[in-house]
């Protein structure tokens, strides 16, 4: 019997062990970062645009993910994510709305980890 067959087991354990902590650390971290962004999104540009900015957000993630599974060539997160901010911009310009495409990406952001995380 090895070193390897006798430790293996068990480094196994702890790396699973750490791993399960550091998610959950990081899923925290992500959550306290999108109240931070959501709050400097929402000063920016006011709680009814923030309402709708949201709504536009939601339908500009989900068209993304529309076309993503129709479109095998858009399966890149990054394409998806530009796909959702310029679909939410379009959104938010057809209502004569202008909002920092900044703040816009950060809502889409946001509408992806409250879809997918939930």
């Amino acid at each position: 019997m090895d070193i390897i067959e006798a430790f293996g087991p068990v480094v196994q354990e702890v790396l699973t062990v750490l791993l399960t902590a550091l998610a959950s650390a990081v899923a925290a971290a992500v959550y306290k970062w999108l109240g931070v962004q959501r709050a400097r999104a929402e000063a920016m540009v006011g709680s009814e645009i923030m309402y709708v900015l949201q709504k536009a957000a939601a339908a500009g993630v989900q068209a993304a993910e529309q076309v993503g599974l129709t479109n095998m060539a858009m399966d890149d997160a990054k394409q998806k994510k530009m796909y959702a901010v310029r679909y939410s911009e379009r959104v938010l310009n057809d209502l004569g709305l202008r909002v920092d495409l900044g703040v816009v990406a950060d809502a889409v952001e946001a509408e992806v980890f409250s879809q997918f995380n939930s």
